[in-house]
């Protein structure tokens, strides 16, 4: 199986560089992208298994681009990394996509955990085919009880 790609969109660099750092030792690329356009597909599109998207003042181009991938049936799991102040959008991005929501205040080595998982059930999805959906429902549920 290839490596894992995620890609991270933020406007400060420090989600970057900390999962690179956390997920150094695994079989998982992590970099940037400088536009959420490069998500999307097309000629330049890095085709991610996951994306990580800091929502701090990207918050309009973050739902848009859920609300896109919600329209074309993709299935690109995405974590928002959300702030105190964003943290009420929480199920409205969930409601578009959002695979996960954490706040800023998470450590390095939570996000990077939560890569882990949902890179993993994207793996089984891909494995198992068709019929997949109770499995990443069950997952996602999972994920989230552990981080409660």
């Amino acid at each position: 199986m290839s490596a894992a790609t995620v890609c991270v969109f933020e406007q400060s660099p420090w989600w970057l560089p900390e999962l690179q750092r956390q997920l150094l030792s695994e079989d998982v690329h992590v970099r940037g992208v400088v536009s959420l356009a490069d998500l999307e597909g097309g000629p330049k599109s890095v085709n991610p298994t996951l994306a990580v998207i800091a929502l701090a003042g990207v918050e309009v181009r973050c739902l848009q681009f859920l609300g896109k991938l919600s329209l074309a049936g993709e299935s690109l799991p995405v974590i928002v990394i959300g702030t105190t102040a964003t943290a009420e959008w929480e199920w409205t991005l969930r409601e578009l996509g959002a695979a996960q929501f954490v706040r800023d205040t998470a450590g390095g080595e939570e996000v990077a955990e939560l890569c882990r998982r949902l890179i993993q059930n994207s793996q089984h999805t891909i494995q198992r085919g068709s019929g997949t959906d109770h499995f990443v429902k069950e997952t996602d549920e999972a994920v989230s009880h552990q981080l409660q």
